[in-house]
């Protein structure tokens, strides 16, 4: 009687860890894979130009917010200062949502902004205001915008042959390599994610101290 005591003692313990290891299973495999993004509402401060805004939050910290996913015309390009203008009048003063990505590599935050439940990144492409930057950020509401702006030659399109910001802004390559503010990359002149703050670098340097820009793919290693 004690042998079969013992043995339904242990065939109980065994379910019971079956189950608590059944419950530990479902608990880990019922967790988001992937974090939301972080969700704020704010005030728009400032418009500084077609894709970048200032905005303070509902404890009065300010941020700088790159708009994901549209790369505007420079203000002293072409439509450049008609982008700036036209999202100013869209969200200047008002209170808007904002969605907040990661940092990219120098540092900046970008965001999806949306005012009225609308989002602004899609409203600027499909107004003309700016090319989606699908390098970054593979929008299927943002190509479609594009691609009907460009059917209406709507804002920039309205143009024959409308430059990029990143041909205007960036010279041809000539050979030298140049990394970014506290950016982890090295990059060819140019690429279309460098800007004025650009410092040149050899190669030999970058590649001991930073990784290859997946955009505009340098070599690694010396020739």
């Amino acid at each position: 009687m004690r042998w079969c005591f013992f043995i339904l003692m242990i065939v109980w313990l065994s379910g019971c860890e079956s189950k608590s290891l059944e419950r530990k299973v479902t608990s880990t495999e019922s967790r988001p894979t992937a974090l939301e993004p972080e969700q704020i509402t704010a005030k728009v401060m400032d418009v500084i130009d077609g894709d970048t805004i200032v905005v303070m939050n509902e404890i009065r910290k300010s941020m700088t917010i790159q708009i994901k996913g549209v790369d505007a015309p420079e203000l002293e390009q072409a439509f450049g200062n008609t982008a700036h203008e036209r999202l100013a009048a869209r969200i200047e003063g008002k209170i808007v949502r904002v969605a907040l990505d990661e940092a990219d590599e120098f540092g900046r935050r970008t965001a999806e902004v949306f005012e009225n439940d609308k989002s602004v990144n899609v409203w600027l492409i499909r107004q003309g205001c700016g090319w989606h930057n699908w390098k970054f950020d593979a929008d299927d509401a943002k190509a479609a915008a594009e691609k009907q702006a460009r059917k209406d030659k709507a804002g920039l399109w309205a143009a024959k042959d409308p430059r990029p910001p990143w041909e205007w802004k960036n010279p041809p390559d000539d050979g030298k390599f140049y990394v970014q503010g506290n950016g982890t990359r090295y990059h060819r002149a140019s690429c279309r994610t460098l800007d004025s703050r650009r410092q040149e670098i050899g190669l030999a340097d970058a590649l001991e101290t930073h990784s290859p820009c997946r955009v505009c793919n340098p070599p690694t290693e010396i020739e």
